[in-house]
């Protein structure tokens, strides 16, 4: 290996790696209390679906080269398995804190603004209060997202007006 020769491996960042520290620096705006909650709200949410077209596109097409026996390296230089075995270690990293930061930081955030995130199995019920209850300023939608770029899990959103006085 020849030091000065900028084609070298050592010169490279691994393109997959650079797209997970990319997504930890999305994270951290999602932790930056100088941002607006729902901001940050926003940036959990854009580091998770990332995450998510990340798997689908780019490792997938890892393990697809990994499944036909291809035995090329990266322009860093590491092998597939090197690879996979990176971004599993720094995936592990960013997932977990990912649920810190909606746990630890954001969940109880938007609690003390009034904001009240509700598990499923207490939507059938709000679901009804919110349909019976139009009158009053209410607003509810339900249903299950179809885009690609979004989740497939049911989503369930209501808001509830102050009454006038």
């Amino acid at each position: 290996m020849n030091p000065q020769d900028p084609t070298e491996p050592q010169h490279f960042i691994n393109r997959e790696l650079s797209l997970l520290e990319f997504n930890f620096r999305v994270l951290a705006q999602a932790r930056d209390e100088a941002v607006p909650l729902l901001e940050r709200l926003k940036f959990l949410c854009i580091s998770s679906s990332n995450l998510d077209e990340f798997f689908e596109i780019r490792v997938a097409g890892i393990k697809q080269l990994e499944e036909l026996g291809a035995a090329q390296r990266s322009p860093d230089g590491q092998s597939i398995e090197e690879q996979l075995a990176a971004i599993h270690e720094r995936t592990l990293t960013l997932v977990a804190n990912q649920y810190s930061t909606l746990h630890e930081h954001l969940l109880p955030e938007l609690e003390r603004a009034g904001v009240h995130v509700l598990q499923p199995p207490q939507w059938d019920e709000v679901f009804r209060d919110f349909s019976s209850d139009r009158d009053s300023g209410a607003v509810a939608q339900f249903g299950h997202s179809t885009s690609h770029f979004m989740s497939s899990k049911p989503a369930f959103t209501a808001w509830r007006q102050a009454p006038s006085t």
